[in-house]
């Protein structure tokens, strides 16, 4: 969402947050992690793709207790000027944003490039389960094994 940020932990967070930030994509949404007083005996964040033209994607990064396997800054993607504006499909069948365009193409190294969580966030935003290739895509679409790239 360019208009808003995308993940934001402003001063009035406070007390332990434990917090998993999994398999979701950034795209144009700034992330703030700006708490002193809270602490995060649990914060991960892993299989995100992130990208942010305004200058550093991740302001307080070092508030991470794990950060792994994520594209950060120049993910590639199959079309960014082609940006979802809504949903297909039905809910629990084939639900899916209407246009692909924050998918990974086939020469991205996020594809096949998640980490394996538990079967909890198996989900994807295509409605396609995890992995559906070698490993887990990284970011919020899991491409579909049988489906050819444009």
């Amino acid at each position: 969402n360019p208009v808003n940020l995308g993940l934001v932990m402003l001063k009035s967070l406070a007390n332990a947050n434990s917090i998993r930030v999994f398999n979701n994509t950034f795209y144009n949404a700034l992330i703030i992690i700006d708490s002193p007083s809270a602490t995060f005996p649990v914060f991960e964040f892993s299989n995100n793709a992130v990208f942010y033209s305004g200058g550093p994607p991740i302001i307080g990064a070092d508030r991470f207790t794990l950060f792994s396997n994520n594209l950060i800054e120049k993910p590639v993607f199959k079309d960014p000027s082609g940006l979802p504006t809504g949903f297909k499909g039905k809910y629990g069948v084939d639900l899916a944003p209407n246009t692909d365009g924050l998918s990974l193409p086939g020469n991205s190294p996020g594809r096949d490039g998640g980490k394996t969580l538990m079967e909890t966030y198996n989900g994807s935003v295509n409605s396609v389960a995890r992995p559906a290739g070698n490993a887990w895509d990284i970011g919020a679409y899991e491409h579909k094994s049988n489906y050819q790239d444009r």
